[in-house]
């Protein structure tokens, strides 16, 4: 997940220079780092991908001007610090505690103060909206293991709540018996039983689907990893 998309923008620089460049970069650290924030990538060596497929590799303004408008320039909301400034890393752990310190001595402004041009340098999100096609359901069931796979955990799902329908069902057959009918142990081992293998099925299906989710995810993100690299 992004861990500098629910911060604002103080927060998020304060994050970025402190943890992960003065924690992580300047001691040597490889990091992978998951953000929206484009205004810190700088004149960094990027790497642009549609579909699957790297379409241009350079510096961040060469991946906009390749990217046909689905990129924009994104900058800074410091005084002064636009995100094609490079920071030296010997000045990282010294920027980072002077941000801080006037971070702590700030005062906080009340909702709606001041608020009028914040958000003239956001970047709108761009969404899609649609179904997903077969092609990536049939994909993921072989992230999985297979169609097999897929289609047992399809089967298992159908089982399960089958299984959940017809212990509805027969309670309310068992509510509905006279009362000197209901101690009876056919229905009472009926039911039971049905309460069972309801919980039963349900526990298999959660371990099952989670076992193998978590597969797909392992299998898909070392297929990526390996496209990029």
């Amino acid at each position: 997940d992004d861990p500098l998309s629910a911060v604002d923008s103080k927060v998020g620089r304060l994050i970025y220079y402190t943890a992960i460049q003065g924690l992580g970069v300047k001691r040597g650290k490889c990091v992978i780092l998951a953000t929206h924030q484009h205004q810190f990538l700088g004149d960094t060596r990027c790497i642009l991908m549609d579909k699957g497929k790297v379409v241009n590799t350079g510096s961040y303004s060469e991946c906009i001007a390749a990217s046909n408008g689905m990129l924009t320039e994104a900058l800074q909301t410091s005084d002064n610090v636009s995100h094609r400034e490079q920071v030296p890393n010997d000045d990282i752990i010294a920027r980072s505690e002077l941000m801080q310190e006037s971070f702590l001595k700030e005062p906080v402004k009340e909702a709606g103060a001041g608020s009028s041009g914040s958000n003239d340098n956001e970047q709108k999100e761009i969404t899609n909206t649609g179904v997903v096609k077969l092609s990536t359901w049939l994909d993921y069931s072989s992230a999985m293991g297979g169609m097999l796979v897929g289609v047992s955990l399809l089967f298992l799902f159908a089982v399960t709540q089958s299984s959940v329908l017809v212990s509805i069902v027969a309670v309310g057959n068992w509510a509905n018996q006279p009362v000197e009918e209901q101690d009876s142990p056919y229905l009472l081992g009926l039911n039971l039983g049905l309460c069972g293998a309801v919980i039963m099925l349900s526990s298999i299906r959660a371990i099952s689907a989670f076992f193998f989710a978590i597969k797909a995810s392992q299998r898909l993100h070392d297929r990526m990893t390996e496209a990029v690299l």
